[in-house]
């Protein structure tokens, strides 16, 4: 299990209200104790607020209502959906 208790590997969905409600709550934390939260590392702490922001506004732009969210990154994603075309 990761520092949040989710067991590795399964995706997560959100909602766009909570996203929505992230973002001022990560601006509130300070830089240096964001890697306390779980799914946040150390080289990403300055980053993620805007990300968070981006997200929020992209979800809300296409009218998206829900996001699955993928603990593999783009690259492995790549791969897999590759790999399934493949069988």
């Amino acid at each position: 299990m990761d520092r949040g208790g989710r067991r590795p590997g399964r995706a997560q969905h959100h909602a766009p209200q909570g996203a929505r409600r992230l973002d001022p709550r990560l601006a509130r934390i300070p830089a240096d104790a964001r890697p306390a939260l779980p799914g946040i590392t150390a080289d990403r702490t300055f980053q993620i607020v805007a990300g968070a922001v981006v997200l929020s506004e992209a979800m809300r732009a296409f009218g998206v209502n829900e996001l699955e969210v993928s603990p593999w990154a783009l690259r492995e994603g790549l791969i897999l959906r590759r790999l399934d075309r493949m069988s």
